[in-house]
């Protein structure tokens, strides 16, 4: 499609959606996933989560796996549709069977929570992994968590640091904020409060409470950082404009 990329003819949205559009009502699925994408986004034209769903549908009924786990994205928050759990998660089964690693980690959800399938957290186990080896950040994120507590596998430290290293570096926060958490700890690395000190920033740079939170106390100790009760403050107060009770009550502390 040169038009959408411009490359070769002059970049032109409008016609681009035009042979587009021609292309999805002959049928071509990687068009009507296209135009469900740009309905859904909005960046196109308004935003449209009932004709999103529409073209995702055209998509998805002819096996594209990308428009699959994205009906089941709507289906999963009852977005353009009405909320379906079950259908959520047969799309999702689909795509993850093509080896989507979204969609793996879509699986992995919600047989930990059974929604739309029974509880199975083994099974959710296994599509973590799957996802994880594919090297989706979010699946890599959650399985460090696991193994950092021994939630479902059997605990290990040194897999735990793996894991979180691995999704940490591809900018999730909650995996920033355990990494951190582990260098505090010396769990499963050596010890080192400024590596911990680091992580937690960038956590808290994506507004992950927890790390503000933590940040506060290390200023507050002095831990891997000269004391400073301001910067101590200024973490709590952000920890507690994010809704930590802990941040609310070490700033008020702080306070008085």
């Amino acid at each position: 499609m040169l038009y959408s990329t411009g490359l070769g003819v002059q970049k032109n949205m409008q016609k681009a959606v035009e042979y587009l559009t021609k292309a999805a009502e002959h049928g071509n699925a990687d068009a009507q996933f296209k135009l469900g994408v740009l309905y859904d986004e909005g960046n196109v034209f308004p935003q449209n989560s009932e004709k999103a769903f529409e073209y995702y549908k055209k998509a998805a009924d002819q096996g594209s796996i990308e428009a699959q786990y994205n009906l089941g994205w709507m289906y999963a928050n009852g977005q353009g549709t009405t909320k379906d759990y079950e259908k959520a998660y047969e799309l999702f089964q689909k795509a993850a069977d093509e080896g989507l690693p979204a969609a793996q980690y879509s699986l992995a959800i919600m047989y930990w929570h059974g929604q739309g399938v029974e509880q199975d957290r083994q099974k959710s186990i296994e599509y973590y992994e799957k996802a994880a080896a594919q090297g989706y950040p979010e699946a890599e994120a959650n399985l460090g968590y696991f193994y950092k507590n021994g939630n479902e596998v059997t605990k290990d430290s040194f897999k735990a640091v793996e894991l979180l290293q691995k999704a940490a570096a591809q900018g999730v926060p909650e995996a920033q904020f355990n990494l951190a958490m582990m260098y505090l700890d010396g769990e499963g690395i050596p010890q080192d409060y400024v590596a911990a000190r680091e992580w937690l920033e960038k956590a808290a740079d994506q507004g992950d409470k927890s790390a503000e939170l933590n940040l506060g106390v290390l200023y507050g100790n002095g831990q891997g950082v000269t004391k400073d009760y301001v910067k101590a403050k200024a973490y709590f107060k952000q920890a507690c404009l994010h809704k930590s009770e802990e941040g609310c009550a070490y700033y008020k502390r702080l306070n008085n």
